[in-house]
């Protein structure tokens, strides 16, 4: 006749060895999905971030913008700020900026599926940091091109294309200073004030053929030059004053994009 210290010695062992099988089998599981060596099903829903956006930014490499030190700091902290499903396509601001070609191959950056393998998720960010590298190496390479003695700043919102199921961003690397021909906005030319302002824009706009996308976009990032203009004459505020009435102007007649001119906006 078997003992009770018997039985429970007996049970002890009977259900230690299928508890231990169970245990090995998680720890199995647990491992393979981290290391991305089981095929673990994950959701087929994953979708970009709402945050996720396609930028176009335009970078102005002429004389005019002689003091530019701010912008490798300010291309390297744009580049910070990208991520999961983000699209950023290269123009450069020239005589003609309505009818440039784009610089170079738009930059894609891969969806982040947070219910993938935990490899696969380091794969797509060592991948997101390599290209945000090569974005900002872009933007500063754009800024020692040649560039043409003009600048056709406004010619940058007749070059812009919207994309669909993403936010709409427009980045420019200028200092603001119209030269296209039908106004000129460098040193020692007009000079915008709140009296003139709006004269300046009827100038700038006059006959221009197309229609600005700008209303499909929500923001403007534009960084101007350190030191850029003199006060009283094109400086950044008097500057802002000038493409604020500009974007107002193209919107219509929806409300303009949130819009932010400074030095140091990254």
């Amino acid at each position: 006749m078997m003992t009770s210290a018997a039985r429970r010695s007996s049970l002890r062992a009977t259900t230690a060895i299928p508890v231990a099988i169970v245990f090995v089998v998680a720890v199995y599981i647990l491992a393979a999905f981290v290391f991305g060596l089981w095929p673990v099903p994950h959701s087929s829903m994953a979708a970009c971030p709402a945050t996720a956006a396609a930028h176009q930014v335009f970078v102005d490499p002429t004389a005019s913008n002689e003091h530019t030190d701010n912008w490798k700091r300010e291309a390297q902290g744009f580049s910070e700020t990208l991520g999961s499903c983000d699209r950023v396509s290269f123009w450069l601001i020239t005589d003609n900026s309505s009818s440039g070609a784009q610089y170079g191959e738009s930059i894609v950056f891969p969806l982040v599926d947070a219910n993938a393998p935990m490899a696969g998720i380091q794969d797509v960010q060592k991948r997101i940091r390599e290209l945000r590298s090569e974005v900002r190496e872009r933007i500063v390479q754009m800024t020692k091109e040649q560039g043409a003695k003009r600048s056709d700043v406004v010619g940058v919102f007749f070059k812009l294309k919207p994309a669909e199921n993403l936010r709409n961003v427009l980045d420019v690397f200028s200092d603001g200073k119209e030269s296209s021909g039908r106004i000129n906005l460098e040193d020692g030319h007009a000079c915008v004030n709140p009296e003139n302002v709006s004269g300046l824009a009827d100038l700038a706009l006059r006959d221009r053929p197309l229609k600005s996308a700008i209303a499909a976009f929500q923001s403007i990032e534009w960084v101007v030059p350190d030191g850029s203009g003199k006060r009283g004459c094109n400086s950044r505020d008097e500057l802002q004053l000038f493409w604020t009435e500009v974007v107002a102007r193209l919107a219509q007649p929806g409300p303009a994009p949130s819009f932010r001119f400074d030095t140091n906006l990254f």
